[in-house]
């Protein structure tokens, strides 16, 4: 049984606040949160919604709130490296001064103890590279041209094929094409 939600996004692509009732993320918070990150929130992180959890970006423990605008998704192996040592990293909300026009109110990471600028996670959105080319921040000349390519194989109109059944009835075998 499939359930209907309907996500309010704010012109940032960001969930509008939900509530904060308990310490875990309710149902209506990580649907509106997938709606928005569609997967790992970290850079160059491609594991999808299905195999992410919720993270308080400021943790619970010292503070941190179960509020929508202060919610990400986060993969296990990503959730790991998140802390407070110099290695550790930190996931924040890209304002004007930290990054890049385009993701502004998105979540953004950066290492502990660093001035470098939080980066974004732009994989879950190919569809971004043709319309807005400052929303992403590729690493080279090949990047660019990698994901433009990408996005073009996912976003082109290409005709459909029809769709033929193969059937064995053990006396006679058949193939039916869809109407």
């Amino acid at each position: 049984m499939s359930r209907k939600f309907l996500a309010l996004l704010d012109d940032k692509h960001r969930p509008l606040f939900l509530g904060r009732e308990r310490r875990l993320a309710t149902a209506d918070q990580r649907m509106a949160l997938i709606a928005a990150e569609r997967g790992c929130s970290r850079p160059y992180c491609d594991a999808p919604a299905t195999e992410v959890a919720v993270h308080h970006m400021r943790e619970w423990p010292k503070g941190g709130r179960t509020d929508i605008t202060v919610l990400t998704l986060v993969c296990d192996p990503d959730h790991a490296q998140i802390h407070d040592a110099e290695t550790g990293w930190i996931a924040e909300i890209i304002n004007a001064d930290t990054g890049p026009p385009g993701w502004q109110g998105r979540i953004g990471w950066r290492q502990c103890g660093t001035l470098d600028r939080p980066r974004p996670n732009n994989t879950h959105f190919p569809e971004k590279y043709f319309t807005n080319p400052e929303m992403w921040n590729p690493d080279s000349r090949a990047d660019a041209e990698w994901f433009q390519a990408r996005a073009r194989e996912v976003f082109e109109n290409k005709p459909a094929e029809p769709v033929v059944f193969k059937v064995d009835f053990g006396w006679k075998r058949a193939s039916y094409r869809a109407a």
